[in-house]
């Protein structure tokens, strides 16, 4: 959760590359834990970024990965 606070700081801070980079990261480790909620909650957060940055097919890829998550999770 704190990788998923950093880098929305890091969007609305000095670079929205490092804000994607450290999504990125949630993801590896979310993976790594086999964590389905993490994952559908830094997925919809990735999303929100690629929507802030204008790029709405990543956007949408990454609200179909949410609601897989989501899904996984019972939620």
């Amino acid at each position: 959760m704190a990788l998923n606070i950093s880098a929305a700081v890091a969007f609305y801070g000095p670079s929205t590359k490092q804000s994607l980079s450290t999504y990125n990261l949630a993801i590896q480790v979310a993976t790594h834990l086999y964590n389905p909620k993490l994952l559908a909650k830094t997925y919809y957060h990735l999303g929100r970024t690629y929507s802030g940055l204008n790029q709405l097919s990543r956007a949408i890829q990454s609200d179909e990965k949410t609601r897989e998550y989501f899904q996984q999770a019972g939620l």
